[in-house]
């Protein structure tokens, strides 16, 4: 066996202007929706440090509910994909529609976990006044759990359909609500009384509030969905359906966990250095975040495509995808690269006034985790597009065996290594990280070069 597959015209000038076409309104929708999340955080900074702190602080004990909701909602996207591809309308709209129930089976399932969470930060070791103050950001960050979930199935429904540019729009408007209010309801202003920290969550809420009103208007009315009936039947339940997502998607919801809850046990262990640590893993966190949201964007209609073409049992374009999106995802890394190795103090200083008390202290470890952040970029971007187009033949369950073990195994095992043993300090919990996401970029890629081979000597292209 070779040790890498490659099809004989393996990397296509039409199918990467493809991937990018489809990208482009991905990537800037990804890029507009976490710009709430970027938004708020520089909110926080803009507040205090301490406010910054303790509403990072928050915002990573949850992530990992909404990170294991977006990882096993996911396979939603390919599996419409795949339907649409052999000719199956009905197939889409009832993976659509489960989708909407669980989503909202599991935002009532995590919602109390989010609201009465100040408790358990102080049970993870965090500062009781830090937790203390971060409990109303919870209150409120937990009743937006159902729009959070069902913007997400909205997202990978027009993905799957490859119907993307209206995201964007709908984004925009959740991004200019979010930016009109945060200052308002967090300083004070037209008779609001200021809120601080409180405020900030729910000008996140009435944005996503908005834009999920907006999508489901979206799906109802466009002309381009009415041969779908996208609501039709919408109060019936597939139990074999739901089965087959969950059975997809609980693999893909543990490799999106392990590789985000990695980031944000670093965190936690960041935080054991102090509030101003915490504070620049917060910014660190949040700029790696942002740069992630290119890649991931490509991933995602990676996945599309390579479903489209797996459904439709077209094995040469299966492979050319996953290929040409390797390829443009390493076009797109470079610069990204680039960028936070020469102007990361310049990225700082978006997220922190010089003016602060704190801001010398923070400075430097903020720049020093993004250098590792800046050396980790390209691996982290093939690991991703890798998964999604093994996530595109509905591969998932090895992928998440390996997953666990890279991010876990070895990324947390070196971070723990450097930091605590080694005691290089807390920039060098990145460095852990960015070994672990090597050693699964490696792995998961070589898993699909074994696919392609298997699909070349007659194997089908469908593997769950």
């Amino acid at each position: 066996m070779k040790p890498f597959y490659i099809p004989s015209q393996f990397i296509s000038g039409d199918m990467m202007r493809r991937l990018t076409k489809l990208m482009l309104p991905l990537v800037a929708s990804q890029v507009t929706s976490f710009g709430i999340m970027t938004a708020d955080i520089i909110m926080m900074g803009h507040l205090s440090v301490f406010d910054l702190a303790a509403g990072s602080l928050a915002i990573r004990y949850y992530q990992p509910l909404y990170f294991f909701t977006l990882g096993l909602t996911a396979v939603i996207s390919p599996l419409i994909s795949q339907a649409i591809g052999s000719g199956d309308n009905d197939g889409a709209r009832r993976t659509f529609r489960q989708g909407l129930v669980i989503a909202l089976l599991l935002s009532v399932l995590f919602m109390p976990l989010v609201i009465f969470g100040a408790p358990i930060l102080t049970l993870l070791g965090q500062g009781a006044d830090v937790a203390a103050h971060a409990k109303p950001y919870l209150f409120w960050s937990g009743l937006t759990l159902p729009a959070f979930f069902l913007f997400l199935i909205f997202r990978f429904f027009v993905i799957g359909t490859q119907k993307t540019k209206a995201q964007l729009v709908i984004t925009l408007i959740g991004l200019a609500i979010n930016l009109v209010l945060n200052p308002l309801l967090a300083n004070g202003g037209f008779g609001i009384a200021p809120m601080g920290l409180e405020g900030i969550a729910i000008a996140t809420f009435i944005s996503y509030l908005s834009m999920t009103a907006l999508f489901a208007l979206y799906v109802q009315f466009n002309p381009a969905f009415a041969a779908m009936h996208p609501f039709k039947r919408l109060w019936r339940i597939d139990i074999s359906l739901m089965r087959r997502i969950i059975r997809l998607g609980i693999p893909n919801a543990v490799i999106v966990l392990s590789e985000t809850s990695m980031f944000i046990i670093a965190g936690f262990m960041i935080g054991t250095f102090g509030t101003t640590a915490l504070a620049s893993a917060g910014i660190a966190n949040q700029i790696a975040a942002m740069a992630f949201m290119v890649p991931l964007g490509l991933s995602q209609a990676t996945a599309s495509v390579v479903g489209r073409a797996a459904g439709a049992n077209e094995a040469h374009n299966v492979g050319t995808a996953g290929w040409s999106a390797h390829m443009l995802g390493l076009i797109i890394a470079l610069p990204m690269t680039i960028l936070l190795l020469i102007f990361p103090t310049e990225l700082a200083n978006i997220f922190i006034k010089e003016s602060d008390a704190n801001y010398s202290a923070t400075l430097p470890v903020v720049v020093a985790m993004l250098f590792y952040i800046g050396l980790f970029q390209v691996v982290d971007g093939m690991q991703v597009i890798a998964g999604a187009k093994l996530r595109g033949i509905n591969d998932t369950k090895i992928p998440a065996v390996i997953a666990v073990a890279s991010y876990w195994g070895v990324g947390v095992g070196c971070a723990i290594l450097f930091a605590f043993v080694f005691e290089f300090g807390p920039a060098s919990v990145w460095g852990g990280l960015g070994i672990g996401l090597t050693v699964a970029s490696v792995l998961t890629t070589y898993r699909w070069s074994r696919h392609l081979d298997l699909i070349a000597k007659g194997r089908a292209i469908l593997v769950g």
